[in-house]
């Protein structure tokens, strides 16, 4: 067992160390359940070094890149074209998305001086879904992040009381999205 997973099956201990002694924890509510990795927890924490322990990994984003994703013969699809935060869990959608549409716009033409012409097609065809995208995930999760007790409170009601019809509809046209093979030999 891991050290993460041994402070993930004892979080209560972490998060109550400095409330209650180590004996009120352990002879509390799940207790004997604690008791397995309370020990190594706790002695980390007494050290100062729990921290040492933990991986943190950031989450970066920036805007989309406009109508133009590159130059000439090359263009950039997903994640190097377009970076989402993955509060709405579609990064690696919106990837096979753009590989999706990309083969569908360059089948269009088997002539090789058409394809600079057909992967700028194909950048604007994507660039108003990828900003949409883009938009929706930040506000998810500026929501979601929302920091002060008010704002908690706030935000946890405006999740109790939606309706779950009308949080469905929020996110409607981003499911709604079919991928339409015939599409690309009638334009």
């Amino acid at each position: 067992m891991t050290l993460a997973r041994a402070c993930l099956d004892v979080g209560i201990a972490v998060e109550l160390y400095e409330k209650r002694t180590l004996n009120e924890m352990l002879s509390g509510p799940g207790g004997i359940f604690i008791q397995r990795n309370a020990l190594r927890v706790y002695k980390l924490l007494w050290e100062g070094r729990i921290w040492d322990h933990f991986y943190r990994d950031d989450i970066y984003d920036r805007a989309p890149l406009g109508r133009e994703w590159g130059r000439g013969r090359v263009t950039l699809i997903g994640d190097a074209a377009h970076p989402v935060q993955p509060n709405i869990g579609q990064g690696g959608c919106m990837a096979i998305e753009d590989a999706f549409e990309l083969v569908k716009q360059l089948s269009t033409s088997a002539k090789e001086d058409f394809v600079p012409s057909l992967l700028r097609q194909f950048e604007v065809s994507r660039c108003d879904r990828v900003a949409r995208v883009y938009t929706t995930a930040r506000q998810v999760g500026q929501l979601g992040q929302a920091e002060g007790a008010i704002a908690c409170f706030i935000r946890n009601w405006i999740y109790k009381l939606t309706p779950t019809k009308l949080a469905d509809q929020q996110f409607k046209w981003l499911f709604d999205y079919v991928p339409n093979w015939d599409k690309a030999t009638e334009e």
